[in-house]
């Protein structure tokens, strides 16, 4: 967690030093764990994990003592207005030590198209006619049937319509089929979990 800059001076007998990215390595890890401050007026105490070049981003690794996952913060460079070392890498470090493969930009732009795609997709599925519950009971029936709204009834599967109140009992359909039967179920468990919420 951050800390103070007098205490941590203090601590480590360490001399403030001007932050300089092309100091780093693009893609070779310098572990030096150390105080930095943002223009912001944050203060990151964490593991100087690596700096990606191209982007100019910096990326801090914060781990408590003793516990074995970690946060990651990436910060621009030019967010940055100075570096302390607290400490200097440990020699022959292994944890960090070593190369980084080539990022792949053509996957990195193809995922964000996919991001996109499903923002959109799901703003497609929003319903402004209906309460918040509503939506949140149909979110949930989303993640595991295809639905669609009609009005302000829910249709499932194409074929089992949820008028209000939105309980397994309003549901409709054709009487004994799968579908109404699936339909049935889940919706009664999500109102039940709705209703402990």
């Amino acid at each position: 967690s951050p800390c103070s800059s007098t205490s941590s001076e203090q601590a480590f007998g360490s001399s403030r030093k001007p932050f300089r990215p092309a100091q780093l390595n693009a893609t070779r890890v310098h572990p030096s764990w150390s105080l930095v401050r943002s223009t912001q007026g944050e203060e990151i105490v964490g593991t100087i994990f690596t700096h990606e070049a191209t982007f100019g981003v910096v990326v801090i690794e914060q781990k408590p003592a003793g516990e074995a996952k970690a946060t990651y913060r990436m910060l621009k460079t030019t967010f940055i207005k100075d570096q302390q070392v607290l400490a200097a890498p440990e020699e022959g470090s292994a944890t960090l030590g070593g190369q980084f493969a080539p990022v792949n930009y053509t996957q990195l732009q193809q995922r964000e198209q996919r991001a996109v795609q499903k923002a959109f997709e799901d703003m497609g599925h929003l319903n402004s006619n209906v309460s918040t519950l509503t939506q949140t009971i149909y979110d949930a029936l989303r993640k595991t049937m295809p639905c669609a709204w009609d009005g302000e009834a829910i249709v499932v599967l194409g074929e089992v319509r949820i008028p209000p109140p939105y309980t397994p009992e309003a549901c409709q359909g054709n009487a004994g089929s799968t579908a109404l039967q699936r339909v049935q179920k889940v919706l009664a468990g999500e109102v039940a979990k709705l209703a402990t919420a």
